[in-house]
């Protein structure tokens, strides 16, 4: 063989093992390519299920449209036989399945036995609930039908069309399950199924597991933003000032959904109590079935004015309760507005204005009648006195009683001013006793005047505080019997008696007349609730809030204490604040209930 020859067998070889082994690596690349691309095909068509299952559920919470939906995106996906929901629901387990091929019995069967197989596995507990079957066709021919009805079908097509053992009536030869589980809770299970063997495969099973946990996890999302915002409205409603209730109609009942605090301590009902007894509380009050029947017959709001519930006034509101914009109503809300201190207020200002009518009324008629008969020039110069006398007393109080109206307007809103200047309060004392000792004897009443003799002068608005000490003065001898004792005290108190660094006086007027009730003396200094009190009622009854309006501008506090029958002290301190400190401190500036002027 020559070398020519030799060298020919050579290259054939070699280029011939060049050529398979680029045809091989070609083949090979080749089968790469085409893998590459039916996995980029496969993601891009996962990708693609998975946003059109999005835009489907969107934010839907209804685990039955959801498990739909996956069902019929998924039957385009697989080649399947049939794709079943089996849902969890309180009293039963719901079985929807969608065929797309014809089956039998023994299909059906088998596919029962491995849905609920898996299912049991799960949660033994279920084995307790009914089960309700729904079976629907996509083919054209299956009519849409109950259990019966579809084995009576399939059973005669598999005898007329493919004999007595055809491949109609087959068990599943390919399935698997795909557990619903919603917050840690198995709500269902999605079932794939072929009579065809062998058929799915992993990333088949990838798929769908991706789209249910999807699902899933929007629907576990969307629960919690409820749950949230659920748990906000809940403590709003729950912490109203206002009672709130709310019934709902449900399979054929009335029953309580939700109530609050503020309810519970109106009907005075317990934690535990239940749609009776909240029903039995509020129908002893007024007719709760009445305004039921009438909400529910025009569809709107019914209030009820002034029910008394426990010794309060309540304005009662009952309004329709419509879901998502349903024209039925689903719900009666009953809302308890407490208006007990409005009844109450407007009850105080309907005698107080009667009151204050009839205190100047009184010294009208007086001066009417006595310059009536001054008039008539029938009256000696004696008579003619005595009645210029009642025509200057009575005007004097009707100016009293209009100066205390204003000035009751002037502390309201904060227009109450006061002109400190330095004066002596022991002084105003001892004046004011002396001026009311006269009056005391007329009864025989005794006033005794204990002062502290080490009192400086100091700045207080001398006017103001000697109407206080009027006040309180007077107020004693009306109300202290015949042979009775007033007295009062003047002392200097503080955290240092020598510095006058916050020194303050306190003054007690105290007696021991018929004394004041525990639960009225809160509100003798109220505008209006003190009239309430016989112990005070004599002229305007704005006396003791005129002077706590002048005590506390003036810095101080006034207070009272007493016991009915054992007498009464009345108390209020003024700082003790010298010139210098006065200066130091540039005083001289609004409060919060009226203006000082220095």
């Amino acid at each position: 063989m020559t070398l020519i020859s030799i060298i020919s067998i050579v290259s054939v070889i070699l280029f011939g093992s060049i050529a398979i082994y680029i045809s091989l690596r070609e083949e090979r690349l080749r089968k790469e390519f085409k893998k590459q691309k039916r996995e980029l095909l496969r993601r891009l068509y996962e990708v693609e299920i998975l946003r059109h299952l999005s835009d489907q559920t969107g934010y839907s919470l209804k685990i039955p449209e959801v498990a739909e939906t996956i069902a019929s995106t998924v039957q385009n996906l697989f080649d399947i036989t049939s794709v079943s929901c089996a849902l969890i629901e309180e009293d039963k387990i719901a079985l929807k399945t969608l065929f797309k091929d014809v089956v039998g019995e023994n299909y059906r069967g088998g596919l029962k036995k491995i849905i609920f197989d898996s299912l049991y596995g799960l949660d033994e507990e279920l084995r307790d609930l009914r089960i309700e079957e729904v079976f629907e066709s996509k083919n054209p021919d299956f009519t849409k039908g109950n259990l019966e009805s579809f084995s009576v079908f399939a059973e005669e097509l598999g005898k007329k069309n493919l004999g007595e053992h055809s491949s109609v009536d087959i068990p599943p030869g390919s399935y698997f399950n795909i557990p619903l589980v919603i917050n840690s809770r198995i709500v269902g299970l999605i079932n794939i199924a072929s009579k065809k063997y062998n058929i799915y495969r992993e990333e088949d099973m990838s798929i769908l597991y991706k789209i249910v946990n999807q699902a899933a996890r929007a629907v576990e999302r969307l629960e919690e933003v409820i749950e949230t915002e659920k748990g906000k409205l809940n403590s709003f409603i729950l912490n109203l000032p206002s009672g709130a209730l709310m019934f709902l109609f449900e399979k054929g009942s009335f029953n309580l959904f939700t109530i609050n605090r503020a309810a519970r301590e109106f009907l005075k009902l317990t934690n535990d109590a239940d749609t009776l007894s909240v029903i039995s509380s509020l129908s002893s009050h007024f007719n709760l079935i009445e305004g039921v029947k009438n909400v529910l017959k025009e569809k709107k709001s019914v209030v009820l004015q002034d029910v008394e519930i426990h010794e309060k006034f309540f304005k009662v509101y009952m309004n329709p309760v419509m879901f998502n914009g349903n024209k039925g109503v689903v719900g009666i809300s009953v809302t308890l507005q407490d208006i007990t201190v409005e009844k109450q207020i407007q009850k105080l200002r309907e005698v107080f204005t009667s009151m204050v009518v009839h205190e100047l009324r009184a010294p009208l008629v007086s001066i009417r009648g006595a310059s009536s008969l001054l008039v008539s020039n029938n009256l000696d110069e004696e008579e003619k006195k005595k009645m210029l006398l009642i025509i200057q007393r009575s005007s004097e109080r009707m100016l009293d009683d209009v100066a205390d109206l204003l000035d009751a307007a002037k502390i309201e809103t904060g227009h109450f001013t006061l002109a400190k200047t330095l004066s002596d309060l022991k002084q105003i004392v001892e004046e004011k006793t002396t001026a009311f000792s006269f009056l005391a004897k007329g009864k025989n009443i005794n006033i005794k005047v204990d002062t502290d003799g080490d009192l400086p002068d100091f700045e207080f608005d001398h006017t103001r505080i000697g109407q206080v000490m009027n006040n309180l003065i007077s107020n004693s001898i009306k109300f202290t019997p015949e042979g009775g004792e007033i007295q009062v005290v003047l002392r200097r108190e503080g955290p240092s008696a020598n510095s006058g660094q916050g020194d303050f006086v306190k003054v007690c007027v105290r007696d021991n007349g018929m004394g004041i009730p525990a639960q009225k003396i809160p509100l003798l200094f109220s505008k209006y609730m003190q009239i309430q009190n016989t112990g005070f009622r004599d002229g305007t009854g704005l006396g003791l809030y005129i002077c706590k309006g002048i005590v506390e501008l003036s810095g101080g506090k006034i207070w009272i204490e007493s016991s009915e029958g054992h007498g009464t002290s009345v108390f209020f301190t003024l700082p003790v604040i010298n010139p210098v400190q006065i200066k130091n401190a540039n005083l001289g500036q609004y409060s919060a209930v009226g203006k000082v002027l220095n």
